[in-house]
């Protein structure tokens, strides 16, 4: 790595900004680096705990106009980064974590990471860390819940990378269906993705919906728009669903069938089930 000729202008990208920020404590060429990044990554992505353990760990980090936000100075020594034992709190972003174990595998000592705060956020993504690290040749040794030991090694490029798409922005498109009654595809995610949000696609089998998947797809039709006298009914029957269930049916119903469905919310909150009329209770 080499020190750029300018800053390094990360915009509106926090996670990529919070990985360069342990990464460019790798240069092994002295100088001086600026990182900054547009208005919303400085004011709302904190990075104080990351930088705490970097600078910790003999990196020179500067923060140029607010503690604990960007922009950022990194005086580099020429000799890389030093690694070696690390404490992380991690109760803020598993960013912070991923940042640290993915550049670890080139510091100057071998790195064991110690995850000192709980409760340890995000965890998954940091499951999603290890996949990947190990895809790419570095297997990286879960001493515990909340100790890692990352070995010194080169990335080896694998010959091909499938790379997931977004499973958090998919449900929206896979709850359309839900709410629609057709049917709809999603690629890239399946029974083999690595992301939490994946399993999105369980809570809509208990609504009713049809799931289908591969490693690497998932489709799912919905069930018939509700019927909307029967929305009284449909709102029953989600008491059984874990999580929130919308028995609006589309809001297409008109002011009669709103009465209808409001008319079964004081039995429901009889039985202590949270009611959200949505505003509905005004308008009657």
């Amino acid at each position: 790595l080499r020190l750029p000729d300018t800053e390094l202008y990360m915009g509106n990208a926090p996670t990529a900004m919070r990985f360069m920020t342990t990464a460019v404590n790798l240069i092994e060429e002295p100088g001086t680096l600026v990182m900054t990044g547009d208005r919303q990554t400085k004011q709302f992505a904190p990075i104080t705990d990351l930088v705490e353990t970097l600078k910790a760990s003999n990196c020179s980090i500067d923060y140029l106009e607010k503690t604990g936000a960007l922009p950022l100075r990194v005086q580099t020594t020429g000799n890389g980064w030093k690694g070696g034992p690390l404490s992380l709190t991690a109760s803020v972003s598993s960013q912070f974590v991923s940042s640290i174990m993915m550049s670890a595998p080139y510091a100057k000592n071998e790195v064991t990471l110690k995850l000192s705060s709980k409760p340890i956020v995000s965890k998954h993504y940091i499951d999603i860390t290890l996949e990947v690290m190990k895809l790419f040749g570095v297997n990286v040794i879960r001493n515990s819940d909340d100790t890692f030991t990352i070995p010194q090694k080169s990335y080896v490029n694998p010959s091909v990378v499938r790379v997931e798409g977004d499973a958090a922005a998919a449900a929206y498109h896979l709850a359309a269906a839900a709410v629609t009654g057709g049917t709809v595809t999603v690629e890239n995610i399946g029974t083999a993705s690595l992301q939490a949000d994946s399993r999105f696609c369980s809570l809509l089998a208990k609504m009713g919906c049809d799931v289908k998947q591969t490693e690497t797809t998932t489709t799912i039709t919905g069930p018939l728009p509700p019927v909307q006298k029967a929305a009284a009914a449909q709102a029953a029957a989600a008491v059984k669903v874990d999580g929130d269930d919308d028995a609006a049916g589309g809001g297409s119903g008109g002011g009669s069938s709103r009465r209808e469905s409001a008319g079964g919310t004081p039995e429901l909150s009889a039985i202590a089930q949270p009611i959200d009329m949505g505003g509905m209770a005004e308008s009657f």
